[in-house]
């Protein structure tokens, strides 16, 4: 029994190191030959489908809460039922199976963070100094190149690896960030000494820099309105605000001296009122998506059916709850609007003791969750946050993380049949995803090229038919 044990523990060691080393190298090699947002889409699925063997093999030691799996059911079958009386069945069923790959990713943090804590968490870390050290480092690289070719003018693209788009690192950022900035006080496997302190706020300085050289204002955004509330929460909370507003100060008065050394430098900062308060066309979407919720308010136009409307500005409406309303039907925004309500207050009502939960030593990592997790869900009201696929994962794993410090073990335990159930729904989820992408990978792009729509590929929504 005992070798038995030790098995499993090994085997989901190597399952959860697999996950994040492919989270890590999906924007640092360009393995696929495809575009970065493309690339980023079937590592999701590939994920999905680590995270569903190691859930299975776990099965019979972990804890799912009831209310949480029945609200799950009860989004899955309504937007099942929406996708079914759409035009489009095919796609609203591969976004319905998107979702279940973002709650699979939700459960298996969830879980494993609290049977095997410390190790996950160390790779959660590793993982997330990976990235940034390595965009860090293709930054200062490219930059210093830039700087030996003063006759070649600059562009903002030019400083950004790993995706597809500027924005779509800073929405990586807004939750990556502040979990970095106190990684090194985590009870992790790793020395919790000056050196990865060091490192970690320079990473964080860099990624802010490219934040702002990038003119992410939706990551700015999310960062001072969190911080905002977190300065009332509590002093551990209160500090981390204040030292995440001075890597926005310090950054702000460096970004322009950085830029001026490059041909076109300064012309390439957002600095001008209009780009700075300008809608960039989201009034557009929001009011094609306002419209369609009043012509069908109860299913929507159907999961992905957004990016089958015809405008020229973007496949989605940049507006989490509005997509949602218009996509899905407003019962299920409201649904997701109870559930974010619910777990916002239960952060800002939690006493202080409940933060230490996460790494059983103290509140730090938490408090960084809570940051970076909820600077992610106030870009989703500007930004497409829940349509990208990396930002998809990250913000999963950050949900099952506070899920874990809010809720820590369920007082409503489902039985076996199930979680059964569960499994069955996640594995018929992955499957389907892997014949989606087999079926329409001609719809993938190898190219970064803007100008287009994204949605489940680079190139827009899943528009033709099997």
């Amino acid at each position: 029994m005992t070798s038995d044990k030790n098995t499993q523990i090994i085997t989901s060691r190597i399952l959860v190191a697999l996950v994040f080393l492919l989270l890590s190298s999906a924007t640092l090699i360009q393995w696929m030959g495809l575009s970065w947002f493309d690339q980023h889409r079937v590592t999701q699925i590939a994920a999905m489908g680590l995270t569903t063997f190691l859930l299975m093999l776990n099965k019979k030691t972990l804890h799912l809460d009831a209310r949480h799996i029945n609200m799950a059911y009860i989004f899955i079958g309504w937007g099942a039922i929406s996708s079914v009386l759409s035009n489009n069945w095919f796609a609203g069923l591969s976004e319905v199976a998107l979702f279940i790959s973002m709650w699979a990713l939700l459960i298996f943090s969830w879980n494993q963070s609290e049977q095997d804590n410390k190790y996950f968490l160390t790779c959660l870390i590793i993982s997330l100094r990976l990235i940034v050290y390595g965009l860090a480092v293709f930054f200062g690289a490219t930059y210093a190149g830039a700087l030996k070719n003063p006759t070649m003018y600059f562009s903002p693209s030019m400083l950004i690896d790993g995706f597809s788009n500027l924005r779509y690192q800073g929405q990586f950022f807004t939750m990556a960030l502040p979990v970095l900035l106190v990684a090194s006080k985590a009870d992790t496997y790793f020395p919790t000494n000056r050196l990865w302190r060091n490192a970690d706020v320079l990473a964080v300085l860099f990624g802010v820099t490219l934040v702002l050289i990038a003119g992410t204002r939706g990551t700015v955004a999310a960062w001072l309105a969190v911080g905002v509330v977190l300065f009332v929460l509590g002093p551990l909370a209160r500090r981390l605000a204040i030292w995440m507003f001075l890597a926005l100060l310090v950054c702000l008065f460096t970004v322009p001296l950085l830029m001026s050394f490059l041909p076109g430098g300064m012309e390439s900062l957002r600095a001008d009122p209009d780009s700075l308060m300008g809608m960039s066309g989201r009034e557009i979407l929001w009011e094609i998506a306002i419209k369609n919720i009043m012509m069908h308010p109860w299913f929507g136009v159907g999961p992905m059916g957004f990016s089958d409307l015809s405008n020229q500005v973007a496949a989605h409406p940049h507006q989490f709850l509005l997509q949602l309303a218009s996509e899905w039907g407003l019962p299920v925004a409201m649904g997701a609007l109870i559930v974010l309500g619910r777990l916002a207050y239960r952060v800002c009502m939690a006493p202080a003791h409940v933060f230490i939960r996460l790494d059983g030593q103290t509140p730090w990592l938490a408090w960084g969750v809570v940051y970076g997790l909820f600077g992610g869900l106030i870009q989703a009201m500007v930004d497409g946050i829940f349509i990208t696929p990396y930002s998809q994962i990250w913000i999963s794993i950050l949900f099952g993380l506070m899920c874990r410090v809010i809720f820590f073990r369920p007082k409503l335990v489902v039985e076996h049949r199930r979680i059964n159930f569960t499994f069955g729904l996640i594995f018929l989820a992955a499957l389907w995803l892997i014949f989606v992408v087999i079926s329409k990978i001609e719809l993938a792009s190898n190219t970064d090229f803007m100008g287009t729509q994204p949605r489940f590929w680079i190139t827009g929504g899943l528009r033709s038919r099997p």
